[in-house]
């Protein structure tokens, strides 16, 4: 038997001792299956994150136009103070940077066409135009809402800038929510200026 020989039979046979040694298969099975747990458990994670972050960006929209459209008059003070609860309504995420809450009333002014009346923003710094309009200008009212002479909608529109928590399951993007409210009184035509103190 030549040298080549007796090393390949000496390899064979390691080969086969291995083989049949179920030492440390345990360890191996989890080596493989660990990184796909973790992956699982962090997609689970940003998913419940992001539907959890829908749920709180409507809740704050929804809250702000709610809350507006209560009182027969609205001031400058109160607005000021709504917008200062987003953040609180938000918990456990933040606005920050990435948000902005805008407020607009959309109404007409006797048989005048539909306009925006007034509008304010807050409750973040982002820099985002309402899809709805600026103050004075004639628009088409909101999601077909009739609007009857000297009737108004208020409209509060919240715009945030998503980004991923860990990894990027979902694509950064900005998600926006709209809440339409009937002021319950008053017509909210106009914002008071604060009440002296």
């Amino acid at each position: 038997m030549s040298l080549f020989e007796r090393a390949m039979l000496r390899f064979l046979g390691k080969i086969r001792t291995l083989w049949r040694d179920r030492r440390g298969i345990s360890s191996v099975e989890f080596a493989l299956t660990a990184p796909i747990l973790v992956f699982l458990f962090t997609a689970l994670a940003e998913t419940g994150a992001f539907l959890l972050l829908h749920v709180k960006l409507q809740h704050a929209t929804v809250s702000v136009a709610d809350l507006i459209t209560r009182d027969e008059r609205v001031n400058e003070a109160t607005v000021a103070d709504l917008f200062e609860a987003v953040p609180e309504i938000m918990s456990p995420f933040s606005l920050g940077a990435d948000g902005v809450v805008v407020v607009s009333a959309v109404g007409r002014l006797g048989t005048q066409d539909a306009q925006v009346l007034w509008q304010r923003r807050g409750a973040g710094p982002l820099i985002r135009a309402s899809e709805i309009g600026v103050a004075g200008d004639t628009v088409t009212p909101p999601n077909g809402i009739p609007l009857r002479a000297d009737e108004t909608v208020v409209v509060a529109e919240l715009f945030f800038n998503y980004e991923p928590l860990i990894f990027p399951f979902f694509e950064p993007r900005e998600i926006g929510k709209r809440a339409f409210y009937r002021p319950r009184l008053g017509a909210l035509q106009q914002i008071d200026p604060n009440p002296p103190s």
